[in-house]
This record gives structure tokens, sequence and C-alpha cells, in this order.
């Protein structure tokens, strides 16, 4: 992938595309099977996306060791 997980340098767009082919299509795998799922990736992490219908969902106020 482009750059670790929680990187916040350039690189972590998934726009960047100063890249090496084989990183920027692995990219693109992850970033379509999300999207195909409800799922946009953020504009500067290529790591963190955000469910698009996640209004539609109660929030559930479950403490960690609960789940």
């Amino acid at each position: 992938m482009p750059t670790p997980y929680d990187s916040f340098a350039p690189e972590a767009s998934p726009n960047f595309n100063d890249l090496p082919k084989k990183v920027r299509a692995n990219r693109e795998v992850l970033i379509s099977v999300m999207e195909k799922h409800g799922f946009k990736v953020l504009y500067n992490e290529w790591w963190h996306f955000d469910y698009d219908n996640w209004k539609d969902y109660e929030l559930m106020d479950i403490p960690f060791n609960k789940l």
C-alpha cells in the first residue's frame, strides 16, 4: 500500500498517483470493493472509509467489553 496505516503524508491521499503501478492497483482494489458495499474513502486517507448510509442506523452505546 502507499503508506503505513495512519500516515498523513501526501502519499496517503487516495488521489496521489506518483506511486508504483502495483501499489496503485492494490489501493484501487480496496477502494472499489469498499465502494461496492456502500463505503466512501476519505479524501486524505486511503485506509479510512465512511459508510454512506450511517444515518439510517441508531447509535448503539455498547461498552467495548460487551461487544
